[in-house]
């Protein structure tokens, strides 16, 4: 098989604005396999040619949004049945051509999909009747259960416990009365506002930087959204589970030495809610809570109405902005113990002594660490420290541009004594010929705008698609890439 356009195929499912994401999957039902775009319907079409004998019971499509695999599952009540019970499943590795098949009695512990209206394509008819189970569900406490609901057994015990039923698309009390969904205020769409990213979030970055997480520490996301922190954790080889009340019923809420509630609370229109949330989370907290909002410095958009203590978006999800010190004061009446903060609107709360006396211990002895003054001319270098300077101009030169650490064998020992790569490159600048850069500067800038020019006759790649080094030298010579298109793009026509 020819390389698979993974580029194009990642480009063509962040296209897609419906369906259900759940970590690095999105589901869609099968009747919006038109509004899909082309090169998503012919790999969808692919798999459905392999598998002509029983196309027709397929009804679902799960698309890897990371990986290039296309699974059919079929459920056969999808339509009829409140919460469909999953039969059978087919994964296809668009990559490999490997197939894997597995069928699943309707028993106990079959898996049944939630909130299928976020499966629909735009417009369908039967969202409204399934979204109000969904709600009502919601309002009834059943998604915010410690219990995994992902199959049937459990979802059954849970109906059973809270003495509730559900018949067609609605659900009952214990005293068969229709639980009426709460319309005295505008309906907030949480879920809506989950973020997609492709780095890791600010607090999870907080916590390697403060020594708190590692491959041996064990990581609990509370309200994790689409997953992106989990997925790129687990393939960091890290321990990490996940629950999200929205995106991942599914998951599970287990006790783990990190808790992270990151950026829940300013999305809850509740006070209580958020009083409840922030107990819940702790109790599985066995070293760790961190809890990140977002604060008051940010401007609300004029086109959001007052709303409780927050704001109503025009998407109809709800947002709170804290102030530091309110966030903090809210931690410590609900937890009963003293909030560190770690960065704006990001606070650490320990649930064990011993780990918190560590960690202020070691805050104590980085503040006694005396940095040793850096080398700031050529001249003060020796052995092999200079040897690595040497390597480093040559790369320059190379370049057409200041290289980084990670571009030079053998340097730690340069950056230790001068500084970052910049530093480096200044401290050599006034030492070597800078003239014999600049005029190699000058010509790596010509050459990219000629390639980039050569490239308007096909499609532009997205920057993000683009090579670490070249990224880096766009950057560098042109400060960004739209800068760079613009040039390549007027200097063809100048041609012309």
């Amino acid at each position: 098989m020819n390389a698979f356009p993974i580029d194009d195929y990642r480009e063509q499912i962040e296209s897609v604005r419906w369906g259900k994401r759940v970590y690095t999957h999105l589901y869609l039902h099968c009747s919006g396999f038109n509004k899909l775009p082309e090169l998503l319907r012919s790999f969808i079409h692919e798999v459905e040619t392999v598998l002509t004998n029983e196309n027709g019971s397929y009804n679902v499509y799960k698309l890897g949004t990371r990986y290039p695999t296309v699974s059919l599952l079929a459920y056969p009540g999808f339509f009829s049945e409140a919460l469909p019970g999953l039969s059978k499943n087919a994964v296809y590795n668009l990559q490999t051509g490997e197939f894997t098949f597995r069928d699943y009695a309707a028993n106990e512990g079959q898996p049944i999909l939630h909130r299928k209206e976020l499966l629909l394509p735009p417009g369908d008819q039967n969202f409204s009747k399934f979204f109000s189970l969904t709600a009502a569900a919601e309002q009834t406490g059943l998604f915010a259960t410690d219990q995994s609901i992902g199959n049937r057994g459990n979802w059954d015990q849970l109906l059973k416990q809270k003495g509730l039923s559900i018949k067609g698309h609605q659900l009952f009390d214990e005293h068969n009365q229709k639980i009426k969904l709460q319309e005295d205020h505008p309906r907030v769409n949480r879920y809506k506002t989950a973020l997609k990213r492709n780095r890791l979030s600010m607090p999870i970055q907080k916590l390697f930087k403060h020594q708190l997480l590692n491959e041996e520490t064990s990581l609990m996301d509370y309200g994790c959204g689409h997953g992106n922190d989990i997925q790129q954790l687990n393939e960091m080889g890290m321990t990490v589970n996940g629950w999200d009340p929205y995106l991942f019923v599914e998951g599970s809420k287990v006790k783990s030495d990190i808790v992270n509630l990151g950026y829940v609370l300013n999305v809850i229109d509740s006070v209580k809610e958020r009083k409840d949330v922030l107990k819940a989370s702790y109790a599985l907290a066995e070293k760790v809570l961190i809890v990140s909002a977002r604060l008051g410095t940010q401007t609300p958009n004029p086109g959001w109405k007052s709303f409780k203590d927050g704001y109503l978006t025009q998407r109809g999800t709800f947002q709170k902005y804290f102030e530091q010190e309110e966030l903090n004061e809210l931690i410590e009446q609900t937890l009963k113990r003293k909030p560190i903060p770690i960065g704006p609107g990001i606070f650490i709360i320990f649930n064990d002594d011993d780990a918190e006396v560590a960690y202020l211990t070691s805050r104590f002895r980085q503040r006694k660490t005396y940095r040793r003054p850096r080398v700031e001319n050529y001249s003060e270098l020796e052995g092999e420290v200079m040897s690595a300077a040497d390597r480093f101009w040559e790369q320059c030169l190379e370049l057409g541009r200041p290289c980084f650490e990670d571009e030079v064998a053998d340097s730690e020992a340069l950056f230790k004594e001068v500084g970052n790569h910049n530093k480096v490159f200044d401290l050599l600048m006034k030492a070597k010929d800078g003239g014999e850069f600049n005029a190699i500067k000058t010509k790596r800038a010509e050459d990219l705008i000629v390639e980039f020019a050569l490239l308007q006759f096909q499609k532009t790649p997205f920057f993000k698609y683009l090579e670490t080094d070249l990224k880096r030298d766009i950057q560098y010579h042109f400060g960004n890439y739209s800068t760079l298109k613009k040039l390549a793009t007027d200097a063809l026509f100048s041609i012309g």
